[in-house]
């Protein structure tokens, strides 16, 4: 493993136990928000490892994972909806009524954003 990459990772971990904090204190804007970037950064992470590039938007982290996939890159387009739902609770936390989104939602993007990056980590390990 590349170090940038065992560097995001470990950021995306941190960003996890963030949001997963901030859950427990009823902070579901900012909890949402940190799962998306904890996801984020291990997509980032991921493109970096196979590629060599680390897209800096959430646009180009998308593109660069859907690709990936269609490329054979085994991990389950179920995963891949952290990207899309946390967006969304970002945008709504940063732009939006903040004070919408609920427990429900932030416990959801958070579920979603450990599975994705226990498989980011699972595919990036040497067994993986």
């Amino acid at each position: 493993m590349k170090a940038q990459t065992a560097r995001a990772l470990a950021r995306a971990r941190a960003a996890l136990e963030k949001a997963q904090k901030l859950l427990s204190l009823e902070m579901f804007d900012i909890a949402g928000r940190q799962a998306y970037i904890a996801s984020l950064t291990a997509a980032r992470a991921l493109a970096f490892e196979q590629t060599g590039k680390a897209p800096k938007t959430h646009k180009g982290v998308k593109s660069i994972m859907h690709q990936m996939v269609r490329q054979g890159l085994p991990i389950e387009r179920s995963l891949l909806v952290v990207l899309e739902y946390g967006f969304e609770l970002k945008n709504t936390a940063d732009y939006g009524e903040a004070e919408r989104i609920q427990m429900a939602d932030a416990e959801r993007v958070c579920q979603l954003a450990s599975g994705f990056i226990e498989r980011i980590e699972q595919l990036i390990s040497p067994q993986g």
